[in-house]
């Protein structure tokens, strides 16, 4: 596959991931397509329309392979309605969540769904990790 065709493939995984985010409520703030040796790293990062801070809530990020294949794309989401870099030490976040790019628009909302529970069984005291459909919790 040509290197064209690479990065026309990577820019469609990049609208694809952004209409997700917009689709399932969130303000996309950032997208970028990295070249890493043959790979093309794709990241949109969004948040909730209510997010005051400069570091998004949540991020998706999918390996273009030279040949124009991906595999299942990661996605990262801090649990917390302040900045996450100053509660870094006290935000669970998002673990080991991988999608598949078919499935993204119908369970990101699931994710941000699992992100509010997680805020509130915060708020109401309890300790992470949780393990609910994903699992959350503070590590370093």
């Amino acid at each position: 596959m040509s290197n064209r065709t690479c990065r026309e493939r990577a820019l469609a995984v990049r609208r694809r991931l952004a209409r997700a985010c917009r689709a399932a409520g969130l303000r996309v703030d950032h997208r970028s397509m990295t070249l890493s040796g043959d790979l093309r790293v794709v990241t949109v990062n969004a948040a909730p329309m209510d997010w005051h801070w400069p570091r998004s809530a949540i991020e998706l990020r999918c390996v273009v392979e030279a040949n124009g294949t991906f595999g299942p794309m990661q996605v990262f989401a801090a649990a917390t309605r302040e900045d996450p870099v100053q509660k870094f030490w006290d935000t669970p976040t998002l673990r080991n969540a991988t999608l598949n790019l078919v499935e993204v628009e119908t369970v990101l909302p699931a994710i941000l769904e699992e992100r509010s529970a997680v805020i509130r069984l915060m708020a109401a005291g309890r300790k992470p990790p949780f393990r609910l459909r994903w699992t959350w919790s503070i590590e370093f």
